[in-house]
C-alpha cells in the first residue's frame, strides 16, 4: 500500500531513488570512499598517537586532530563531489529527449525538481552517514565536543543542499551536461575558495587605508568593512567552519563577535553563511522549477 502512495504521489521520486541506489557504481563508491577514508583516519591516528607524548591530554590532541581531517573531507566532499552529482540532473533529460515526456505527465516542474534534489540529497547525505562512525574513533580519544560536531555537520547539510540546488538549476537552463558540469563547478569553486581568500587578502589593505578623520566616518567604513568581510567569509562553508571551529574552541560566542577592526560587534561568518545560503537555495529552486516548465 506504501508503495502504491509513494508512486501516486511522485512516481519520478520513486523511479529517481531505484535509478541510484540500483547502480552497482553507487555501491562501489561508496566502499572505495569508505575504505579510503577509515584507512586515511586510522593512519592519522596510528602516527599522531605514536609521535605524540604520553602526557595528561596527548589523547585529546590526537583526537582533535582526527576529528579536524574527518571535518576537512566531509568539506572536501561537498566541494568538489557533491556539485557532480547534481549537474547531471535536467540536463541528461534534455539530451536524452526525456525532458518534454517529463513536462506532459501529471507532475509539474516542481515535482521533477523536488524529485531530482531529494534523490541526489539522500545520496549526499548518506555519504555523510557512512562517515559517522569514524568520529566515533575522535570522541573515544577526547578533546572534542558534541556541539562541534553537530555545528560541522549543520554547515555541510546546508551546503550540499544549497550545492545540489545550484547544479540542478544550472543543469535546467544548459544544453549540455558538460557545460552545466563547467558551470556549476565554476559557481561552486568561486565562492567556496574565492570568495573567502579575497576576503581575507583584503581586509589588512583594507583598513590599513581607513581614514583617520573624521572619527565618525572612519568607525562607520569600518564597520561595513567588517560587515562585507565576514559576509565574505560566510560564503563559503569551509571558512565558515573554520571560523565556527575556532569560536567555539575559544569558548566565544559563535553568533556575535567583535569584528576585525574591534569596532563593533557584528554577526559571524556563521549568521552571514546561513542567510546567503537560504537565500541562494530559494532562488536556485525558483529558477530550476520556472526553466523546467518552460517549453525548450
Amino acid at each position: 500500500m506504501s508503495a502504491d502512495i509513494g508512486l501516486r504521489l511522485n512516481p519520478i521520486l520513486v523511479h529517481e531513488f531505484e535509478r541510484q541506489m540500483r547502480s552497482r557504481y553507487t555501491h562501489l563508491a561508496l566502499t572505495v570512499y569508505l575504505v579510503v577514508v577509515g584507512s586515511l583516519a586510522v593512519l592519522l591516528y596510528t602516527t599522531s598517537f605514536l609521535s605524540s607524548t604520553r602526557t595528561v591530554g596527548s589523547n585529546g590532541a590526537v583526537g582533535a586532530a582526527v576529528f579536524y581531517f574527518l571535518v576537512g573531507v566531509l568539506l572536501i566532499l561537498t566541494t568538489f563531489i557533491v556539485p557532480a552529482i547534481a549537474a547531471n540532473a535536467i540536463s541528461e533529460e534534455r539530451q536524452s529527449l526525456t525532458l518534454d515526456l517529463l513536462r506532459l505527465t501529471p507532475f509539474g516542474g516542481g515535482y521533477i525538481v523536488r524529485a531530482k534534489l531529494a534523490a541526489r540529497f539522500g545520496f549526499a547525505v548518506l555519504l555523510l552517514i557512512v562517515m559517522l562512525p569514524l568520529f566515533s574513533l575522535a570522541f573515544m580519544l577526547g578533546g572534542v565536543e558534541l556541539r562541534e560536531l553537530g555545528i560541522a555537520v549543520g554547515i555541510v547539510l546546508m551546503s550540499m543542499l544549497t550545492y545540489l540546488l545550484i547544479g540542478i538549476c544550472v543543469s535546467a537552463h544548459a544544453k549540455t551536461t558538460a557545460g552545466a558540469l563547467a558551470l556549476t563547478y565554476t559557481i561552486v569553486l568561486s565562492t567556496a575558495i574565492g570568495t573567502p581568500l579575497i576576503a581575507l587578502l583584503n581586509a589588512a589593505t583594507l583598513f590599513g587605508r581607513l581614514p583617520t578623520s573624521p572619527q565618525d566616518i572612519s568607525a562607520v567604513l569600518a564597520v561595513l568593512l567588517d560587515a562585507v568581510i565576514n559576509a565574505g567569509l560566510g560564503v563559503s562553508p569551509i571558512s565558515t567552519t573554520v571560523f565556527a571551529l575556532s569560536g567555539l574552541a575559544s569558548d566565544a560566542n559563535i553568533w556575535l563577535n567583535v569584528g576585525f577592526s574591534g569596532s563593533a560587534v557584528l554577526p559571524t561568518p556563521l549568521v552571514f553563511f546561513i542567510a546567503i545560503h537560504l537565500i541562494s537555495s530559494a532562488v536556485c529552486y525558483a529558477g530550476a522549477v520556472r526553466r523546467a516548465n518552460a517549453p525548450d
